[in-house]
């Protein structure tokens, strides 16, 4: 349940971020419009001869790379909200108290340089193929055993 959740709120922030760059794409494309349609009247209906076409092409181009470092700087707040959530659920996580709780006088096991002993183990992805059936071994103190499959992994 709380993952469907979850999974809901995701799209709905994915939809949102798409219609702002919908929205931040229109806006972006709107000013060069406006500056070649201004120029071009400023040209053609007033014959201003200190406007030339390539006037009005590099200010198009300076606006446009006047663009992407605003759209950076958009983005940062949402970057940072983000974040914010994220070490809001971290911090949470670790506030958690453990529902473990050990005897103040429990034993606690003598792990110095013990050897590790395997009985019967057994090991199965799906019940009708065993993998490990019946193994015994032992882990010599300061060993380390892996059992790895074909691919290399354990």
């Amino acid at each position: 349940m709380l993952n469907g959740e979850v999974t809901k709120l995701n799209l709905k922030e994915q939809r949102s971020g798409k219609w702002f760059g919908v929205i931040m794409g229109m806006l972006t494309q709107l000013g060069p419009l406006l500056i070649y349609f201004a120029g071009g009247w400023l040209i053609i209906a007033r014959s201003d001869t200190t406007l030339t076409v390539g006037t009005i092409t590099a200010t198009v181009a300076l606006i446009n790379r006047l663009y992407r470092p605003v759209q950076s700087l958009l983005n940062i707040q949402v970057d940072f909200t983000r974040s914010l959530a994220l070490f809001t659920r971290i911090f949470n996580y670790f506030d958690m108290t453990t529902p473990i709780v050990s005897k103040d006088n429990g034993k606690k096991p003598d792990l110095k340089n013990a050897d590790i002993r395997y009985e019967h183990v057994a090991f199965t992805y799906d019940p009708e193929k065993p993998l490990l059936t019946d193994i015994d071994f032992t882990v010599p103190a300061g060993k380390m055993y892996a059992i790895v499959g074909p691919s290399g992994s354990g």
